[in-house]
């Protein structure tokens, strides 16, 4: 994977300071995509998610013979851990703050991940569009309630509760994490998407649509920002994305391929007559010594390319080592809310 098949981008939105963050890097056969989404009073949020993020990488980056989602789980847990004597530490301003936090590592083929909070993973494979990590959203659970007939979208969508996550990276113990044991298979032509929760401004077909257009990574990360800033949504939030697009045909969703008939019979007979001259080989020169068979892979390759270690992170992309810390300014008020700035 190049960095043409990566692509991102930030926006302020109308809050009065960026409290997202982002990172990616490699590491040993991984690839490593990462954001981070702060929330707590004056600089508490962008403290949060830059140093949680920080310290997931160390982590992950010092990982021996561990299986990814173990070492996801590890990393988290390291991360956490920092928080925690960050928020022992810190003013009484700052010791609420916390993060969410959502890491996508492509390695060996396969898609793993783990996320805390509401920060979304999407991937487009083959046509299908799906979102991959669990929302940690009491949205959820009003939405539940919708379906279930016991209140309307409309009363849903203006519950005080709504943008209440259920789950982040505090000082407190993280109530819910979503990191699967089983990663899923990476097929050429797959798209994926990080992002905060300021993307959400768009529904997820427009989010879909976006990311099916005939652009490259960086192109699509700017085109989903750019349509976000054009909604011009009161007290829009910080938004975030990561755009991941995996070797192979990306322009447009990817269809499985299929043989026709004529080409398999046509197989079928080669066969056929490579099977029946070996026999006759075998058969009128008994005294000639077999051939060496050659390996042969038919299989497609659905690997995304090792990477060498990099301690760098993407050029375009916040490095991970970077220590910059935003200056001080007014935010909301500690809470495990994504509500509009109210201190202007």
């Amino acid at each position: 994977m190049n960095r043409d098949f990566i692509g991102n981008g930030q926006t302020l939105g109308e809050r009065s300071e960026q409290q997202d963050y982002f990172a990616t890097f490699d590491s040993q056969d991984a690839k490593v995509f990462i954001v981070a989404d702060g929330m707590g009073g004056y600089s508490g949020g962008a403290i949060a998610s830059e140093q949680v993020t920080k310290a997931f990488v160390r982590s992950f980056k010092d990982r021996t013979n561990a299986s990814t989602p173990s070492a996801l789980a590890a990393a988290l847990q390291a991360a956490h851990a920092h928080l925690k004597q960050l928020c022992e530490q810190a003013s009484a301003g700052e010791a609420d703050m916390g993060t969410t936090l959502v890491a996508l590592v492509l390695a060996e083929g396969r898609a793993y991940w783990l996320s805390v909070g509401d920060s979304p993973l999407y991937r487009l494979s083959q046509g299908h569009w799906q979102r991959l990590n669990a929302n940690h959203a009491f949205a959820e659970v009003l939405l539940e309630d919708v379906e279930c007939g016991r209140m309307s979208r409309e009363e849903a969508l203006q519950h005080p509760g709504y943008h209440t996550i259920t789950s982040a990276v505090t000082s407190e113990e993280i109530p819910f994490i979503d990191c699967p044991n089983e990663g899923l298979p990476v097929r050429p032509g797959d798209r994926f998407l990080l992002a905060s929760d300021g993307i959400h401004t768009l529904t997820d077909p427009e989010i879909h649509a976006l990311m099916n257009e005939g652009h490259d990574a960086q192109q699509t990360a700017d085109r989903l920002l750019s349509v976000v800033a054009q909604r011009q949504l009161p007290g829009q939030d910080n938004t975030t994305v990561l755009t991941v697009f995996c070797e192979g045909e990306h322009s447009k969703s990817v269809k499985p391929r299929r043989c026709r008939p004529v080409f398999l019979i046509a197989l079928a007979v080669a066969g056929l007559i490579a099977a029946a001259y070996g026999w006759l080989d075998k058969t009128l020169w008994p005294t000639q010594p077999a051939g060496i068979a050659m390996p042969f892979d038919n299989e497609l390759d659905h690997r995304i390319a090792a990477v060498k270690e990099d301690e760098s992170t993407e050029p375009n992309a916040l490095r991970a080592d970077e220590a910059v810390i935003p200056s001080s300014s007014k935010a909301p008020a500690p809470s495990l809310q994504h509500e509009p700035d109210q201190n202007d």
